[in-house]
């Protein structure tokens, strides 16, 4: 970019959020592997102050576990608990969130994890 002496100053480019749905597969045949009893962890970068929607869909019923970590390490507060298919948590600020699913009892099974969220 050639700018001219004398020309205007550049002005800082402004961060908008926006909406943003992402889906998450897992399967034996991807890099993701099959859901099973080792935790998968994944990051996401909510907008502060927004609310963050994941639904889980398996290939065969299990029962699942799914948290969602802060960038400071701590347990991200739960506005509707995970119920093995839903749930919704608030994102108090920026930074990369981490998801831990994993299923619990032994069990293994493709899935998909659908997550909606304001992205920064």
């Amino acid at each position: 970019m050639l700018v001219r002496a004398g020309g205007p100053p550049l002005s800082p480019t402004e961060r908008t959020s926006r909406r943003t749905t992402q889906e998450v597969e897992f399967a034996d045949d991807l890099s993701t592997g099959a859901l099973g009893d080792t935790p998968r962890e994944f990051r996401i970068w909510p907008a502060p102050d927004s609310e963050i929607k994941a639904e889980l869909t398996l290939a065969e019923p299990a029962d699942a576990s799914l948290e969602l970590v802060t960038p400071d390490g701590n347990d991200c507060p739960a506005t509707s608990k995970f119920d093995g298919q839903r749930g919704t948590w608030k994102a108090a600020s920026s930074g990369w969130h981490t998801f831990r699913l994993r299923l619990v009892g032994g069990k293994s099974t493709p899935g998909y994890l659908k997550l909606d969220y304001e992205g920064e």
